[in-house]
């Protein structure tokens, strides 16, 4: 028997955008019946959009921090990608994409979640990904590591992507992938509560984290 404090945390709504699962047999129902039949063409799918936004893309930031386009664009991506797949029609799709297209459509329309998360991918990388059904979808899987796929899909379950469970955790992170030192704020103390941590960069450059959605309703649902 699942114990109660963990049973709780399951089953208790989800924060903004964030890595988990709610209603999980509901979903993988669903998912077996509508998604996993077409993954291949899934991919293929969701790969045709990704191609698609790319030059439009690059040409609205060619360079993000120092690195050239798709690199540290995640999160651009992702966006990008989710308002294309809500409102694209099956005539803009090559012919190639339009068995995932209805897969997906067909898999919407009786119920299955579809929804942009953020986390902590297999403890070294923010990253920002999708759920779909029981399902990681990431569309901006060349971020890190130009050379991998831009497109992967995974059983959410085998991902390793867990939601940050306190600041403790998002400093690991912060530290192992944007390698910066982090320093408790006690500089602001009015922001602290919201804010608590200063982040340096290799740069020198100091900023105050983290103020996202998520990060500010995982602060209040801990009560400060």
């Amino acid at each position: 028997m699942l114990d109660s404090t963990l049973q709780s945390f399951w089953t208790q709504p989800l924060l903004p955008n964030e890595a988990r699962i709610l209603n999980p047999n509901a979903q993988r129902i669903l998912t077996e019946k509508f998604l996993l039949p077409h993954l291949q063409e899934l991919e293929t799918y969701l790969l045709a959009v990704r191609t698609r936004l790319d030059p439009e893309l690059n040409a609205l930031q060619s360079e993000k921090l120092g690195k050239r386009y798709p690199l540290g664009q995640c999160l651009e991506i992702a966006e990008a990608v989710q308002t294309l797949l809500l409102k694209i029609e099956i005539s803009e799709l090559p012919i190639h994409a339009i068995t995932g297209y209805v897969a997906m459509r067909k898999f919407l329309r009786a119920g299955g979640i579809f929804r942009q998360v953020w986390g902590d991918l297999r403890g070294q990388y923010f990253q920002n990904a999708f759920q779909l059904g029981t399902l990681y979808v990431d569309v901006a899987n060349d971020t890190v590591v130009p050379t991998k796929p831009k497109v992967e899909i995974l059983p959410f379950a085998e991902a390793q992507f867990i939601p940050i469970r306190d600041f403790e955790h998002f400093s690991l992170i912060a530290n192992r992938y944007w390698q910066h030192e982090i320093y408790p704020n006690h500089v602001l103390p009015a922001l602290a509560p919201f804010c608590p941590l200063i982040h340096v960069n290799k740069q020198g450059k100091i900023q105050f984290h983290d103020a996202t959605d998520y990060m500010l309703a995982m602060t209040r649902r801990m009560a400060f």
